[in-house]
C-alpha cells in the first residue's frame, strides 16, 4: 500500500502502552527502536535504557514473536538476528510518574515491524503506530487491554495519522473483551476516525501490508537479494509463507511503479538510488535484463515535459554501471543497449518501431458451437471487461499524471505537454515491451486532440484554454483528451476482437453464430424476423453482434446505477 511518503525510519515503530496510575490506565506513546547487535551476544534480545521489560513479557517476544521474524527471514533465504532494543519518551514516563517496567502484549506487533524494518533495512513511516498482541507462531493478532486510552493517546500526537489495530470484530479478539469493554472500543474508535485513519488487523500479514511501502520494499529486495526468490517454505507456517511471498513477488511491477512515482513527485535522487541497486543486483547475477532500455525510455518519454526538463538530473546511472550491465547484453539486446546508454545519459531520444500488442485471440475459437462463440465475443467486448481492460487503466493513467502548472507558456510546451501525457497514457494501456516511437507518439497525439476538441473549436481551442485557462486550463485538456482516448480505444478493442474472431468464420459457421443470436433473443424480437432464416442476416453479422452487446451494456448500467 502507497502512501504520501514522510519521514522514515529503520528499525523504529511506534507504539503505545498501557499502565496503571492508581486506579487509572494511562497509554503512553513511544518508539521502540530495534538494533541488530553482535551475533555473539549472549541473548537474542537484549534491552537498554533507563526503562525495563518484565520478564514474563521478554520471554513472550523471545519465545513467540523473534521466532515469527527468523521464519520469514529463513524462507527468504536470509539469516536471524539478534537485536538491542530501547523504549525512548523518556519524559513522558517522568510526567505521568509512573513504573519503569512494561510488561503485557501491546509491544507484540511493534517489536515484529521494528525487527522485521531493522532485518530487511525497510523503514516505517513515523506517522504510524501500532498495537497488538500475537499469540501463536502463526502470526494471529489477538486484542489488547485499553485500546479506547491507546486511541486517545495517539489522537494527541500531531504526527500520528495511522493507527493499525486488532480487529475488534474477530472471533479471538471478542474472547477476550466484556460487553463493555467492547462498546467503550468502538466509541474511542469512532471518535478516533476525526484525527486517525485507522486499520484493523487479524494477522500479521495485513499490518505488514499496511506498514511497509512498495519502494521501501523493492529496495531491500534488490539489496537483500529477493528480488525473484522463488518462495518455497514448506515447513513454515502458511501464514508465514504468505508474508515472505507478499515481499518477494510482484518486485519487477513495484519497480516500475516506484520509479515513475519518484520521478512524477520529482524525486530523482530517489529513483537513481532505485535504478543503481536494480543494475547493482543484475549485474550479480551476470544477466541484462530484457527490454530495460525500452522501459526507462518509455518511462521518461511519458513524464510531464516540465517534470522532465527540470527535475531530472543526469546521468540517471553512471556510466561505468551501464558499462558493467551491458556486458551481459546478447546479440539481441545491441538496440536495447544503444538506447539504454541514450536515456541514462540524457541524449535526444532515439525512436524505436512501437509495438502495439492489444490480445491474442486463438484459433480454436473459430471451431466453437455458436452458442459458446456467441459466449466467447460477448465477454470480451462486454462493458466489464472494457472496464477492467480499457477504462480503469486509463483512469489511473490520467489520476497519477501531475501538473506543476495547468497554464502553459508557449505552443511549444504545450505541444509537448501533450505528447507526453499521450505516451504516458500509450503506456498504461498497451501491454507491449517495445518502444513507443516519439514521433509517431506526436502524430497520435495531436489527432487525438483534434478528435476531443472536433466540437469545440478544434486543436486551436485547446491551446487557447490551455493558455489562458478560463476553465481548468491543461487539466479540462487533458480529462477532454483522456475521454476522447477511452472512446477510442473501446472500438479499437471491440473492431479487433470481432474482425478476429468473425473474419475467419465460413459461412456455415456464421450462420451457426446468428442463430445462436436469434435463439437468445427469440422471446425478445417480432415472429416475422425470429422464422427468418439466419442467412438472411449473415452479411450484417458484426453490426447485430454490436448492437446487441450496447444494448446489453446499457441495461447492465442502469441496474447498476439504481
Amino acid at each position: 500500500m502507497e502512501y504520501v511518503m514522510m519521514k522514515a525510519a529503520i528499525g523504529r515503530a511506534n507504539c503505545v502502552l498501557l499502565f496503571e496510575k492508581g486506579t487509572e490506565k494511562v497509554a503512553i506513546v513511544t518508539q521502540l527502536t530495534a538494533n541488530i547487535s553482535n551475533p555473539s551476544q549472549s541473548v537474542r534480545l537484549c534491552f537498554k535504557g533507563e526503562l525495563k521489560v518484565s520478564k514474563k513479557t521478554l520471554n513472550h517476544l523471545t519465545d513467540v514473536v523473534l521466532p515469527i521474524t527468523d521464519n520469514i527471514l529463513d524462507i527468504l533465504g536470509l539469516a536471524s538476528n539478534n537485536f538491542e532494543l530501547s523504549i525512548t519518551n523518556l519524559g513522558a514516563f517522568s510526567s505521568q510518574n509512573i513504573g519503569s517496567t512494561v510488561s503485557g502484549n501491546s509491544m507484540d506487533l511493534p517489536f515484529l515491524l521494528a525487527v522485521l524494518s531493522s532485518s530487511l533495512q525497510m523503514p516505517i513511516n513515523e506517522n504510524f503506530i501500532s498495537t497488538g498482541y500475537i499469540s501463536s507462531l502463526n502470526g494471529g493478532i489477538s486484542m489488547v487491554y485499553g485500546l479506547p486510552e491507546k486511541f486517545k493517546a495517539a489522537e494527541k500526537e500531531s504526527h500520528i495519522q495511522f493507527f493499525i489495530h486488532p480487529d475488534i470484530e474477530s472471533d479471538s479478539s471478542l474472547e477476550r473483551l466484556t460487553p463493555n469493554e467492547k462498546r467503550r472500543i468502538e466509541g474511542a474508535h469512532a471518535k478516533s476516525k476525526r484525527n486517525l485513519r485507522s486499520f484493523s488487523v487479524k494477522n500479521i500479514f495485513n499490518a505488514i501490508g499496511q506498514t511497509f511501502s512498495d519502494e521501501h520494499i523493492v529496495l531491500s529486495s534488490l539489496r537483500n537479494g529477493f528480488f525473484e526468490t522463488d518462495i518455497q517454505g514448506w515447513n513454515k507456517p502458511e501464514s508465514l509463507v504468505k508474508v515472505a511471498r507478499y515481499f518477494s513477488e510482484n518486485n519487477e511491477k513495484r519497480l516500475w511503479s516506484s520509479l515513475e512515482r519518484q520521478l512524477i513527485h520529482g524525486r530523482c535522487d530517489d529513483a537513481k538510488e532505485l535504478l543503481l541497486s536494480y543494475v547493482k543486483y543484475k549485474i550479480g547475477r551476470r544477466y541484462y535484463p530484457d527490454g530495460f532500455g525500452k522501459k526507462l525510455f518509455n518511462l521518461i518519454a511519458s513524464l510531464p515535459p516540465n517534470s522532465r526538463k527540470n527535475k531530472l538530473k543526469f546521468p540517471l546511472l553512471p556510466i561505468l554501471d551501464c558499462i558493467n550491465l551491458c556486458q551481459f547484453a546478447t546479440e539481441d539486446d545491441q538496440d536495447d543497449v544503444i538506447l539504454l546508454f541514450n536515456v541514462c545519459t540524457g541524449e535526444k531520444f532515439k525512436g524505436l518501431s512501437s509495438v502495439d500488442i492489444i490480445e491474442d485471440v486463438s484459433d480454436k475459437q473459430t471451431t466453437l458451437p455458436g452458442s459458446d462463440l456467441l459466449e466467447t465475443i460477448l465477454s470480451k467486448i462486454s462493458v466489464d471487461t472494457l472496464t477492467k481492460k480499457i477504462i480503469g487503466p486509463i483512469d489511473s493513467a490520467r489520476a497519477c499524471y501531475l501538473l506543476e502548472s495547468t497554464t502553459v507558456e508557449s505552443a511549444e510546451e504545450f505541444n509537448h505537454t501533450i505528447v507526453s501525457f499521450y505516451t504516458h497514457l500509450l503506456r498504461h494501456t498497451r501491454r507491449t515491451s517495445g518502444s513507443i516511437d516519439y514521433d509517431a507518439a506526436g502524430n497520435g497525439a495531436i489527432s487525438i486532440l483534434n478528435f476531443a476538441f472536433s466540437d469545440k473549436g478544434g486543436r486551436k481551442a485547446a491551446l487557447a484554454e490551455a493558455t489562458h485557462g478560463h476553465h481548468g486550463g491543461l487539466k479540462l485538456v487533458l480529462d477532454t483528451i483522456t475521454r476522447a482516448f477511452k472512446q477510442h480505444e473501446q472500438e479499437e478493442h471491440i473492431n479487433y476482437i470481432l474482425s478476429s474472431i468473425l473474419d475467419p468464420l465460413d459461412w456455415k459457421r456464421k450462420i451457426d453464430l446468428i442463430n445462436a443470436l436469434l435463439k437468445r433473443l427469440k422471446n425478445h424480437l417480432p415472429i416475422d424476423i425470429t422464422l427468418q432464416p439466419a442467412e438472411n442476416y449473415v452479411e450484417n453479422c458484426e453490426t447485430l453482434v454490436k448492437l446487441y452487446v450496447n444494448s446489453m451494456d446499457d441495461i447492465t448500467y442502469i441496474f447498476k446505477s439504481l
